[in-house]
């Protein structure tokens, strides 16, 4: 078999299946996006608490320290509540 005929055999059988599969790939990331947002109708509620801290030293930079909680009901009904020692915030977004 000539060197064209090998190098033409090679990029078929190499480059054809990452063409078609190209297209799944595209299709299984589109998914995932889809099925990662929480704006998505049949969310399930729930609610979340997160502390954050500074991974070195955190009992120096205890100003550093937070928490982040999350009740949710839908994506027309949530609350959103962060704090640290110079920052309060609350987001609600009620049921419409």
């Amino acid at each position: 078999m000539s060197t064209q005929k090998l190098l033409a055999a090679l990029i078929v059988t190499v480059g054809l299946p990452s063409v078609i599969h190209g297209k799944d790939d595209a299709r299984i990331v589109k998914k995932a996006i889809e099925r990662s947002t929480l704006h998505r109708p049949g969310t399930k509620p729930f609610h979340l608490k997160a502390l954050l801290a500074p991974a070195r030293n955190p009992e120096q930079n205890v100003n550093l320290n937070g928490e982040i909680e999350i009740w949710w009901a839908s994506p027309t009904q949530f609350k959103r509540e962060v704090r640290s020692s110079e920052f309060h915030q609350i987001l609600l977004q009620p049921s419409r």
